[in-house]
């Protein structure tokens, strides 16, 4: 680890020990609190994960952010974070392990090739426990019930042998013993998480902010009480008027927390998918994976766009305020964005949208 690393591991060891004076803690929840408090502090690289692998320059750029580790404002990528938690277990006394999921050798346990995908697990009692802390950071900080602490081996084969078939089993024993490979993981269940979540303060009042967008999405699914509401029965008044509303009660709400742009841009493609409906999405909203270049650096812009009858409207995700803030075409074209992989979006493609704000460009340039 380096000095980033260990200091916020001493911090969170130094929590541990004062929650002990009180209580005594089982070592899977001592893992868990561990889990949860480096959840906080990590953020994901932006630039490592907006970087072209087919472009030879920026791929030799990854390969040294993959091994650079993390800065003293958590920026990191999986391998900085995964091994951080599995050497935070280890001072526990708790036997932990990278696990490396992909471009593995399975015939050659001391090599990864380059830019591969890493995991963590660790042993309690005789039992195995996978964990991915690169995926639950936005869960984490924006006060939701993680999805990737010890789960079961079903839901890792949906995650990752589904995914990827050839591995025919998760590497999870790195430096380990081979004769273990088939070791399966066994499960915290969630009630059970809940409980510690409660008791170590995770929680609001008892409530994630998982039941909060379920909430959200009963009421905005009523279709009848968003015309009342919103005192309009046209469709895309409503996604207009509904999208302000929503980024108004459930745009990030812990706003005393840190939170990467990554973890942000995860946060709202979730609050957009629960808000609206896929019809609604696909006639009229659409969300933009886009980013601005500064220095050598990639930050995560995104454009959301609400597409209505005689015009499109605009917002541009502020990275102060940590919210989407309505904005014109011709201010977008300003900020010079790049748009990110455009034929995988993850919500709807948007090649009409650009299209438009280069026609818009152009319109421009003929006026002058």
């Amino acid at each position: 680890m380096n000095e980033n690393e260990e200091k916020i591991v001493n911090e969170i060891i130094d929590e541990l020990k004062e929650i002990e004076i009180k209580e005594t803690i089982s070592l899977e929840k001592k893992a868990y609190y561990v889990y949860r408090r480096l959840g906080e502090f990590f953020n994901y690289n932006e630039s490592y994960m907006l970087a072209d692998n087919q472009n030879e320059e920026e791929y030799e750029a990854k390969k040294k952010m993959y091994y650079k580790g993390t800065d003293e404002k958590g920026t990191a990528i999986c391998v900085d974070m995964n091994k951080t938690c599995v050497e935070a277990l280890k001072r526990l006394g708790i036997e932990a392990h990278l696990a490396y999921t992909e471009n593995i050798n399975p015939m050659i346990l001391e090599y990864c090739d380059p830019l591969s995908h890493t995991d963590g697990c660790f042993k309690v009692n005789n039992k195995w426990y996978y964990f991915n802390l690169t995926s639950d950071i936005m869960h984490i900080q924006t006060g939701m019930k993680t999805r990737n602490f010890a789960i079961s081996q079903e839901r890792i084969k949906q995650k990752l042998y589904n995914k990827n078939p050839k591995y025919n089993k998760l590497y999870h024993l790195y430096r380990m013993n081979r004769e273990n490979e088939n070791q399966e993981f066994s499960e915290i269940s969630q009630k059970e998480l809940t409980k510690w979540d409660n008791e170590f303060g995770f929680t609001y009042r008892g409530l994630y902010t998982n039941d909060i967008m379920e909430m959200i999405k009963n009421d905005t699914n009523n279709i009848e009480l968003m015309q009342e509401l919103f005192e309009t029965d046209k469709e895309d008044e409503i996604v207009q008027k509904k999208f302000e509303f929503v980024m108004d009660k459930m745009g990030i709400i812990r706003n005393n927390m840190k939170i990467g742009n990554v973890e942000a841009r995860e946060y709202y493609i979730k609050l957009v998918n629960k808000a609206f409906s896929k019809e609604e999405i696909q006639k009229y909203l659409r969300l933009c994976e886009s980013f601005i270049e500064k220095d050598g650096e990639r930050k995560f812009r995104n454009v959301v766009i609400i597409k209505k009858q005689n015009e499109n409207i605009y917002y541009l995700y502020n990275p102060e305020t940590m919210t989407y803030e309505k904005t014109d075409v011709r201010e977008l074209i300003k900020t010079n964005l790049k748009f990110h992989n455009i034929q995988k979006q993850r919500i709807d493609p948007i090649s009409e949208f650009v299209n438009n704000i280069e026609s818009e460009n152009k319109k421009e340039e003929l006026e002058k």
